[in-house]
């Protein structure tokens, strides 16, 4: 199968099963009486189990009730089309008979079956495709295992590489690892298990990828301990009926929080990382203005403008900038399933485009010349310059990280061209504002079909003239923005 071909059947599959197993299943989530939070399969590092002591795990791995086919005919049935499989996580133990080295499944334990060939002749015989997991960086059975380059970030345990019996990471080479471990075992699972349809690989390899939530409001109430309290919240508000949105969105949105998050802490975030990676490729693989979901921001201007100023103010040191993310069907705490629930994505639960997904419009309408005016400038009124020949185009925000505040801020801009004609499109209370059409609805708990193409039509991004002065010198724009408002003016030269 082609890339090309390849790509057109994951999209068109849809629905398919990842399953993680490994050594790390013998211990259930718990070392001697202590729970592994978040991540199961993360219990070595989270306790910095010694290696000696976790390798004497592959002695009692038995899973005599293992059976692929049950596995793959329950897949198939829920009409999945694919299954993917751990063939070595992070612990270096590989679930599948490995001639590289010796700690697999089949030479380490009793059990002695190659269970990636299992699951695979299970998947070809059942018609579902065979995808394998394999965690390429990191390795805590090897000295020379990678991640040590990356523990200034945080990881889901004590550290990303193996320093509880490696600690010393000047005699470290992953090199030494990767040519004799890595690319081995990576031969073997591409040229050993039929016709993959995916390799997934973990964790970046020779780059960097870390988060940036500057008003994560997150910050001390996610933690292990308070996992049972939110829970028990949640269960108590589904028992009294009450509104589960509203409930989470008071247990974490914090507008005071919000309100203390200095309008340059993105862009302190982001300058720190570079310093820190120097010429090593950076991603930033998650950013929004807050790691909360129920947040009543995330549905409105608050996140078009937090979007528009975040994007104009990167000096273009990263690889990639993703922000999380596209779709409010995906939560990973619990599904909201109201038609605006405050959640992370440009789009709602029925598709319908948010504030913060015309800011990606604008932003991907502009000029690719910019002007040297305005980067960085932090004012109340944050703005940038772009030009195409003859034309020019302004966009504006009154950016602000207080949800709470709504001001108004007149401003004027003088453009040394004299213009024949000006077009304005704008992201405010009145203009591409689809959760005020829903609450003058008077916020119903499901929008008909029909709703939802009244409110997408209603709230789309629209260009419209807008009113200007031509003087001798040029050309006069004259208006006023409320506090996170969004404005872009094209400006057609004469």
């Amino acid at each position: 199968m082609s890339e090309k071909d390849n790509k057109t059947w994951f999209k068109e599959a849809g629905y398919g099963m990842m399953v993680h197993w490994g050594l790390y299943s013998v211990l259930g989530g718990q070392y001697r009486g202590k729970i592994a939070r978040p991540y199961a399969e993360w219990i070595q590092s989270q306790f910095a189990i010694p290696k000696a002591e976790y390798e004497q795990l592959a002695k009692v791995f038995n899973p005599i009730c293992f059976h692929a086919e049950h596995w793959v005919k329950m897949a198939k049935e829920c009409g999945m089309k694919y299954v993917v499989v751990t063939s070595k996580h992070h612990d270096g133990f590989a679930m599948y008979h490995s001639k590289a080295d010796r700690y697999n499944v089949v030479d380490a334990t009793p059990f002695g079956r190659d269970v990636i060939a299992e699951i695979g002749e299970a998947c070809y015989k059942h018609g579902l495709k065979l995808g394998l997991y394999y965690s390429q960086d990191l390795d805590w059975h090897e000295e020379h295992g990678g991640g040590y380059l990356s523990n200034h970030m945080r990881c889901c345990g004590v550290t990303w590489d193996n320093s509880w019996d490696f600690p010393d990471p000047s005699r470290k080479d992953y090199s030494i690892c990767f040519e004799n471990k890595i690319m081995p075992q990576v031969e073997e699972i591409l040229t050993g298990y039929g016709d993959l349809c995916l390799i997934w690989f973990d964790v970046p390899l020779d780059f960097v990828s870390t988060h940036h939530y500057p008003g994560d409001a997150f910050g001390n109430l996610i933690t292990p301990a308070n996992y049972a309290g939110i829970f028990k919240t949640m269960r108590e508000a589904v028992k009294h009926k009450a509104d589960l949105t509203k409930t989470l969105g008071k247990m974490f949105f914090d507008p005071g929080k919000a309100a203390a998050v200095p309008k340059d802490a993105l862009t302190e975030m982001d300058d720190a990382l570079k310093e820190k990676v120097k010429d090593l490729p950076a991603f930033i693989s998650e950013w929004n203005s807050m790691a909360i979901f129920a947040a009543p921001v995330h549905d409105e201007k608050y996140s078009a403008a937090f979007v528009i100023k975040s994007v104009l103010d990167l000096k273009n040191d990263f690889k990639g900038y993703f922000f999380w993310c596209l779709s409010d069907l995906f939560e990973e705490q619990i599904q909201l399933n109201k038609p605006f629930i405050g959640g992370y994505g440009i789009l709602t639960n029925d598709g319908i485009p948010k504030p913060n997904f015309h800011a990606f419009k604008i932003l991907s309408k502009l000029f690719d010349e910019r002007l040297d005016v305005g980067f960085r400038e932090f004012g109340k009124i944050e703005y940038a310059a772009f030009k195409n020949g003859k034309d020019i185009q302004v966009v504006l925000t009154a950016q602000d990280n207080d949800p709470l505040k709504d001001e108004e801020n007149e401003f004027e801009i003088f453009i040394n061209t004299k213009a024949s004609e000006v077009y304005e499109e704008r992201i405010d209370d009145c203009h591409c504002n689809p959760k005020r059409l829903w609450e003058k609805m008077e916020s119903p708990e499901v929008l008909l079909p029909e709703e939802v193409k009244l409110i997408k039509e209603l709230s789309k991004l629209r260009k419209e003239k807008a009113a200007f002065e031509v003087t001798e010198e040029g050309t006069l724009l004259k208006g006023s923005l409320r506090t996170n408002d969004v404005i872009l003016y094209t400006i057609k030269g004469e």
